[in-house]
């Protein structure tokens, strides 16, 4: 008579294993997951964002915090605003951060910095038809250089002090592609840009042999992603520095950069 007493025993344990079986699977269910950290970018930034403003799930900068942030099971949108919304928004603590910027001292009393993501280059671009100098500091000095810029662009301190050391008029205009067109007419004798952002532009057929590049980079530094220091993303911090050295040692950073012409 043992035998049933047995397969009773057994039956009462599967049947208490069952229940706290779909107990578990009921619990996970109410865990809801994580939201998305919101970062900011500015828009029409090629190659980094597209001209559309609002959210996006295109371009350079989205596809950096999709790769950051999937190496520790977080997630991240991105949404395109100006500029001077973009810097308002991390300064008043509207945002997680900023997904791709520069390291600005101006900026740290609200920001954190990452680990450096890619190398930014800026360059001297003129009309290609134009005899040029070698650099910017061996244009003729009796020429009243005309030199345009986008503004809130930061080209270092050597560019700081040259602009009151040369005969400079200095054009600031919004966009990088108004400095093509005012230089491929002869409006402007050049421009400063940025490698990256200034490629995508040269490769338009109406600025192709219109507009050259000078042979060597005028400043170098690092773009940085930035996260608000009273974010929920500052104390996800050194995660975000770990996945960058692991994408940079995996290759996978690289190989994303490389496919928008970018290096770090």
């Amino acid at each position: 008579m043992a035998k049933p007493k047995i397969r009773t025993w057994a039956n009462a344990v599967g049947a208490l294993l069952l229940g706290l079986g779909a107990q578990l699977a009921s619990a996970e269910s109410l865990i809801e997951p994580l939201p998305p950290l919101q970062f900011v970018e500015q828009v029409d930034w090629p190659p980094f964002t597209p001209k559309a403003q609002g959210q996006t799930q295109e371009g350079l900068a989205f596809e950096l915090l999709q790769l950051i942030f999937s190496q520790f099971g977080r997630s991240a949108q991105l949404e395109l605003l100006p500029l001077a919304q973009v810097l308002e928004r991390a300064k008043l603590g509207q945002t997680d951060g900023i997904s791709v910027t520069h390291l600005d001292e101006r900026r740290i009393t609200y920001l954190a910095y990452s680990e450096p993501l890619l190398l930014k280059r800026a360059f001297v671009y003129y009309q290609s038809n134009r005899p040029v100098p070698a650099g910017l500091l061996d244009w003729d000095s009796t020429q009243n250089l005309r030199l345009g810029v986008v503004k809130n662009r930061s080209f270092g301190p050597l560019f700081q002090r040259q602009r009151t050391q040369l005969p400079m008029e200095l054009v600031e205009v919004d966009s990088l592609e108004q400095l093509f067109k005012l230089t491929a007419d002869g409006t402007l004798n050049g421009f400063l840009a940025y490698e990256l952002n200034a490629a995508a532009l040269l490769r338009q057929p109406a600025y192709q042999g219109k507009i050259s590049r000078m042979p060597t980079a005028y400043y170098e530094n690092a773009y940085y992603l930035a996260v608000g220091r009273h974010s929920a993303g500052m104390k996800l911090l050194p995660q975000i520095d770990k996945a960058i050295g692991q994408l940079r040692e995996s290759g996978q950073l690289g190989a994303l950069l490389q496919r928008y012409g970018a290096t770090d």
